[in-house]
């Protein structure tokens, strides 16, 4: 991340909240943004950190038991003494399904660090030493057709005594299968049971990285017990950037909202006045866990920096400290059969940075005015067999501090501790920042997109199901029918070639699932004019933008970032991987009748890089394609305009108070005056009524979806600014708008606050609250 850009856009953020009102009401003195601007530098300073740049930790405990340790496939119990250092402490698994380390390789760390593999001998990689022949074999098939003479720790743990007798384990291998060394391939050896011989049988200080072949490139949770090295134990990783991370920790892609950090309280004042109007806890408690301790909690109590549209609201607000000593706060978290861990409690806290992991406040010093903060992981494992998550109690790692009259970053009071991230950035900003090349243009649904592609619900769920990380899962959902219609269209039905182009864009997404631009990437870079990569997979240089522009009938070399239109994106990579447009090599080179050869396939996009992660995921999008009933795709009702609009004056308005509203008992019964409300509010008429006298009946308002305003949609394509009706079948309804792609985050009323200000989620939506016995979610046609 930049931190200088960032420090500019905000800049721009606010001068044009102050001068343009791009954000509702807000009329701030200049020295406001200088405020907030002098915190800025503290939090893009900390992306740049490392872990060798962090602290030394106070002395722990974890400890797991047996049960979910084999249920996990990965035990994180540890102990460690004050002063430990987080590299040392700190391992691989621990950030699996947040900062996403498992996904370096050697060769990447080497990069992003600095450093070079060629001084580093397998000793130095601790890795390498728990290997056997069978798990290298496993993580880098290529190997398999060396000869065993080719690899020398190899050959040399063959020919040392088996205990300590005169005999080697090569004279071993030729009495019982009639083998020289030279006619040994590690293939077979990894199929016998000599293949479970480990590397630490020899000196490996005496051998070079590049000993073994393509081990420098291998991704490190392809290699046997990954999971237990610590971050130190990784040559360079504790000196690549929290920015440079898979799954970085970034500001950069949003405005998130911050608070002040008002007034410290040690855990005394609790005694004398009790800790209430909380904004921490956790995703099982929600976000309003008040103090539970006799002795009260130590807190810091908060105010508004930026009250932006209706945003703010943090005034009096406290965020209490968490953990388990004095003044300290637990709170339940976790869920799943992973939640028993740490006897399904977590410290109390927020997620400003979304749920990858939970900031804590971990300390307060009255006399200094100051708060300490530290970062909590948790483990989980989802997917086909879904274990869950645990709650997040591997920690703290130290993050940034605050000091009174500070900036304290909060995230949005969204009910989720703010982990929908932060304030939608007005397009100006947005175009700013992708035009500098420091920013990717959101992807996501497709808005204006002639129609939307639906898919077989089932289906569906087989491969999102099969995904690494449940955070993959919302991107996914929506693009993968869409990239799945395009390789139809383009003649494309076999599943081995469908399941390898998805793998794909897993890959060179990193994740995300949306076309997305090349980090860092700026004009100039690939000649003249603008043409980094951009897309599903990274189309670089004029000449491929002009051959691509032929595949789309789009004009790419006089408007590049129409390469990050979803539908475009799909029409690029299915083509260019069909027809072998990116390096020479096709999908029927490598895949198709019967054949599916998933690792060397990565030959079609970039030879040598992420071979085997790719080819690991192609296979689980197999399976799940072979499952399905049926991989059909059609065109449904598109979402367009309208639902952005709506869209907007949700993120806009949120938490306006219906107390007003009448006939409503105060707001009580106000979710279809809200709803109608935002659509006015949006530019669109009411559901009925007027938008001076809206209409209040949810079933009425129903009626007129049905009669002329709207679709009705299947809940698994619902997209953001869809509708939805709860009817219990007697005289309780509700109704709100779906605020993600398959409709299971939601947004509507609050009979209790009296306030649209109801994040919920799950399906059917609105639990516990209204069980309907009948659900249905509409698509607004006519605004």
């Amino acid at each position: 991340m930049n931190g200088n850009f960032l420090r500019r856009w905000v800049s721009i953020a606010l001068q044009c909240i102050v001068g343009i009102c791009l954000f509702l009401n807000l009329s701030a003195p200049a020295a406001l943004a200088d405020e907030l601007l002098a915190d800025v530098d503290a939090y893009s300073n900390f992306a740049r950190l490392s872990f060798q740049d962090l602290p030394a930790l106070e002395g722990n405990i974890i400890d797991v038991p047996s049960d979910v340790v084999d249920l996990l496939g990965y035990n994180p119990a540890r102990s460690w003494e004050d002063g430990s250092t987080p590299a040392d402490v700190f391992q691989l698994g621990d950030f699996a399904s947040s900062f996403g380390l498992n996904q370096f390789s050697l060769k990447e760390i080497a990069h992003l660090s600095g450093g070079s593999i060629e001084d580093l001998t397998l000793d130095d990689f601790r890795l390498s030493g728990w290997q056997s022949i069978s798990s290298l074999v496993s993580a880098m098939p290529e190997l398999g057709q060396f000869n065993v003479t080719e690899i020398a720790p190899v050959f040399d743990l063959l020919d040392s005594p088996i205990g300590g007798g005169s005999q080697t384990y090569l004279h071993a291998i030729a009495e019982e299968f009639n083998l020289t060394p030279e006619g040994m391939s590690l293939d077979f050896l990894a199929g016998t049971d000599f293949g479970s011989l480990t590397l630490d049988g020899v000196d490996l200080s005496q051998y070079s990285i590049s000993s073994i072949p393509g081990l420098e490139s291998a991704q490190l949770d392809s290699l046997q017990g990954w999971q237990y090295a610590s971050v130190s134990e990784i040559p360079g990783l504790d000196s690549v950037s929290f920015s440079d991370y898979p799954n970085p920790l970034s500001l950069s892609n949003y405005l998130s909202f911050v608070g002040k950090h008002d007034v410290t309280y040690g855990s005394a004042e609790s005694r004398v006045t009790s800790t209430k109007f909380s904004i921490s806890g956790s995703t099982e408690a929600g976000f309003s866990v008040n103090c539970v301790q006799d002795k009260g909690c130590a807190y810091i109590e908060l105010e508004d920096m930026l009250d932006i549209g209706g945003l703010g609201g943090l005034h009096g607000k406290r965020w209490i400290k968490g953990g388990t000593g004095e003044g300290a706060q637990m709170v339940d978290g976790g869920f799943g059969a992973l939640k028993v861990l740490n006897g399904g409690r977590e410290p109390t806290g927020r997620h400003p940075f979304g749920n990858a992991f939970k900031v804590v406040l971990t300390d307060t010093d009255e006399p200094t005015g100051t708060a300490t903060f530290g970062l909590y992981f948790r483990v989980c494992k989802r997917g086909v067999i879904d274990l869950g998550c645990s709650p997040y109690f591997l920690g703290p790692l130290p993050f940034l501090p605050s000091q009174e009259k500070g900036m304290v970053l909060i995230g949005l009071l969204d009910g989720q501790g703010g982990a929908t991230s932060g304030i939608a950035v007005p397009q100006q900003i947005t175009d700013q920042a992708t035009a500098a090349g420091f920013m990717d243009r959101p992807g996501g649904r497709h808005v204006g997109s002639s129609s939307l592609v639906e898919m077989d619900e089932d289906c569906l769920d087989n491969l999102t199901g099969a995904l690494r990380h449940s955070s993959e899962i919302p991107g996914a959902t929506e693009h993968i029918p869409l990239i799945i219609e395009a390789a139809h269209r383009h003649g494309i039905t076999d599943n081995a070639q469908i399941a390898y182009i998805l793998s794909t864009v897993s890959t060179e997404t990193e994740g995300v699932w949306r076309p997305i631009s090349e980090y860092g990437g700026h004009c100039g870079q690939y000649g003249s004019g603008c043409f980094y990569g951009r897309g599903f997979t990274q189309i670089t240089w004029r000449d491929n933008y002009r051959r691509m522009s032929d595949v789309v009938g789009v004009d790419l070399v006089a408007d590049p970032e129409a390469a990050l239109d979803p539908e475009i994106a799909a029409e690029i990579i299915v083509v260019g991987m069909r027809d072998g447009m990116f390096t020479g090599q096709s999908l029927d080179d490598y895949i198709g009748g019967g054949r599916a050869n998933f690792h060397g396939a990565r030959r079609i996009i970039n030879d040598g890089d992420k071979m085997q992660f790719t080819a690991n995921q192609a296979d689980r999008f197999l399976a799940a394609l072979n499952s399905c009933e049926t991989v059909t795709v059609s065109r449904g009702p598109a979402t367009g305009e309208i639902n952005e609009a709506i869209m907007d004056s949700v993120t806009q308005n949120e938490g306006f108070s219906t107390r007003d509203m009448p006939r409503t008992q105060g707001g009580r019964l106000a979710c279809a005056g809200a709803l109608n409300e935002i659509l006015c509010r949006g530019g669109m008429r009411s559901l009925g009524g007027t938008c001076e006298n809206p209409e209040l009946g949810v079933l009425n308002v129903e009626n007129v979806l049905r009669n002329g305003r709207g679709v009705q949609v299947d809940p698994s394509e619902a997209q953001p600014g869809d509708i939805i009706i709860v009817d219990d079948g007697g005289n309780k309804q509700h109704t709100g708008f779906c605020t993600n792609a398959g409709c299971t985050e939601h947004i509507s009323n609050s009979s209790s606050r009296a306030a649209f200000s109801w994040n919920s989620s799950g399906w059917p939506p609105f639990q516990p609250s209204y069980v309907g016995r009948r659900v249905a979610v509409y698509r607004l046609t006519e605004p």
